[in-house]
């Protein structure tokens, strides 16, 4: 900082007295005292201040200093495009694309001289504030609102009663403040610090950005698969465009930019000011609608949740809840959602001694579900070849929740109405339920319902501080809802740099999807402890459970939960997410079912 500040002075004390120089270079010297031990954003700040005067003052003595700066910034923009193509060695995709960033530098003339004639259209009319808050709210009533209720309301039970919020709502609210800050106020504080000219420029230009969200938003709303509750893709790879798309997505823009163009050349300004004040309503009109929704799904979850604690009290504590039998007869149904079967041999083979502990079960490889989702996979499992997608469909009269409950209920029932002690868990979209709502067993009081999925969570955490979280669920949503708004309002191109591989610019990478691990091992690993051999009758039990549902890396050799992985394992799966959930799954299967047995 001292020696920018001394350059700088020198340079700018050029050809005056010494007097001035030389108070100038103890000024310097004074703020080096002064400011030694101050915060480094304070110092960083001066230091950038003082850099910025040093280079305009270079180029004011310069003759002619706005050549001289193009010819600078092109310099530096050929010299950043070699090292991206030649040294970086990054994804070629996103080179390309800061590469074609960094060249419209050589078209800056060009460029200004556009904004300057479309600012002198737009310095035409007075329509110039009204254009620049009615954009500014339209974009922040669609980041801040209307695409994350979108979100929120295809599954609001997922965003509900994470910890410490209970309501969805929260996250609207926190994500239409952010939404505000950025698009509104922050915005608005630049624009009425300057004149009119410049005011222009940025009401045109804000008119644009909104027109061209809307169309992004819209109708380039993009195919990437199911998201799950930490805002990730599950087609992720779909989010790099294909040349075409790219190309009609960006030829779909120019339809904004010449229309505001035309409005502004021809003082059609005022259309432009009630085409943004009609989807602004809009906007509002479909928030309301998801809210409603929201709200509607919310009280259902609190239902199911005040349910849940009447039918089987707090879980603080694993206690037992499978009761089997040492002299009768034991059958199981164990669901591992979207486990994938095909890692079964390489577990094995990793670990011969979980292969001894299933000794007696047979593995079937030629298997296939029935469906790709669990929603239409589950019911033939739980309901046998009646509950498949082609039987189901024939009774096309009945609704598809009663045909999915029915399903559920059919094991349940055979066996209970058979003398077997019947008990089951988490049933895979109860009552098309995301939280399973298996209130519809009371009206068979003999079998009875737990959950387990997120009840042992804090007991198991208790137990091993070592995988204790340092982002929860709730402070990840609270950052990742406004970056998802901002990709869906981005061209196609810019997608997948946003996103960054489901991190969001996010730096605590490991954390996401942790929470939700922890929820599901638990109630896997507590198995003997949720297990006793106090039946006197035939038992029947159906346990599911999602661990292999979310990818995620663990501690090997055992794959546990762990805040910082340092031990992926040796097997030739060791960089699979997957493989780590299923081996986890299979081993916590395996010691229950040794220690059983």
């Amino acid at each position: 900082m001292t020696l920018i500040n001394i350059v700088s002075g020198a340079v700018y004390s050029k050809g005056h007295p010494l007097k001035e120089k030389v108070q100038i270079y103890v000024t310097a010297l004074v703020f080096l005292v002064l400011l030694y031990n101050s915060p480094a954003g304070l110092v960083l700040y001066w230091t950038c201040n003082n850099i910025f005067s040093l280079v305009k003052n270079i180029f004011y003595k310069l003759k002619r200093p706005l050549l001289v700066l193009y010819a600078c910034m092109c310099a530096l923009a050929l010299a950043l495009d070699w090292y991206t193509l030649f040294v970086q060695s990054g994804f070629l995709y996103r080179r390309l694309m800061l590469v074609a960033s960094t060249l419209l530098v050589f078209f800056a003339p060009l460029i200004r001289k556009a904004i300057v004639h479309l600012a002198d259209t737009v310095f035409l009319t007075d329509k110039r504030t009204p254009l620049f808050l009615l954009s500014g709210t339209c974009l922040a009533l669609l980041c801040g609102y209307a695409i994350p209720s979108y979100v929120i309301s295809s599954s609001p039970m997922e965003f509900s009663f994470v910890e410490p919020h209970a309501s969805p709502f929260f996250f609207l609210a926190h994500t239409t403040w952010q939404a505000l800050g950025f698009c509104v106020f922050w915005p608005a504080a630049i624009y009425f610090l300057f004149g009119k000219r410049t005011q222009a420029t940025l009401a045109a230009l804000s008119t644009l950005l909104a027109f061209g969200a809307l169309i992004n938003a819209f109708l380039f709303s993009g195919e990437y698969g199911t998201i799950s509750s930490f805002l990730a893709f599950s087609e992720a790879g779909a989010l790099s465009p294909s040349k075409r798309d790219a190309l009609v997505n960006m030829l779909a823009l120019i339809v904004p930019i010449a229309a505001t163009y035309a409005a502004f050349k021809f003082k059609k300004s005022s259309s432009l000011a009630r085409m943004l004040a009609v989807v602004v309503i809009a906007l509002a009109g479909i928030s309301l609608v998801h809210s409603t929704a929201i709200a509607r799904e919310y009280g259902r979850a609190r239902s199911i949740r005040s349910h849940d604690a009447t039918q089987q009290g707090e879980q603080d504590a694993p206690a037992p809840i499978f009761h089997l039998s040492k002299e009768h007869q034991n059958v199981m149904l164990i669901m591992l959602d979207r486990a994938v079967s095909g890692f079964v041999p390489y577990i094995f083979e990793e670990s011969p001694d979980l292969h001894s502990a299933f000794d007696g079960f047979v593995f079937y490889p030629n298997t296939a579900s029935y469906a790709d989702h669990t929603l239409v996979g589950a019911p033939p499992i739980f309901g046998g070849y009646d509950y498949t997608p082609v039987e189901m469909n024939k009774r096309d009269s009945e609704p598809l929740v009663k045909k999915h409950n029915e399903a559920l209920l059919t094991l349940p029932l055979l066996f209970d109405s058979n003398g077997y002690k019947t008990t089951a868990t988490d049933l895979s979209w109860a009552n098309y339920s995301w939280i399973p709502d298996m209130s519809f067993f009371d009206a068979y009081p003999t079998i009875r319902t737990h959950k387990t999925i997120r009840a042992y969570t804090d007991a198991w955490l208790k137990l091993h501080p070592e995988a204790s979280q340092t982002a929860v669920q709730s402070e990840i949503l609270q950052r990742n809802f406004i970056w998802f708004s901002f990709l869906k309002c981005m061209p196609l191109v810019f997608r997948d740099t946003i996103y960054d591989d489901g991190f969001w610019w996010n730096t605590e990478h490991d954390l996401e999807y942790l929470h939700d691990v922890i929820s599901n091992y638990a109630p896997l690993d507590f198995l003997p402890e949720l297990t006793d051999a106090a039946s006197a009758q035939n038992t029947f039990t159906i346990f599911v459970n999602e661990l292999t549902h979310e990818p995620q890396f663990l501690q090997a050799p055992d794959y546990v939960p762990r805040t910082e992985v340092t031990d992926r394992g040796s097997s030739e799966f060791a960089n699979s997410e997957s493989y780590h959930v299923n081996a986890a799954a299979l081993k916590r299967l395996g010691d229950f079912f040794f220690l059983t047995i």
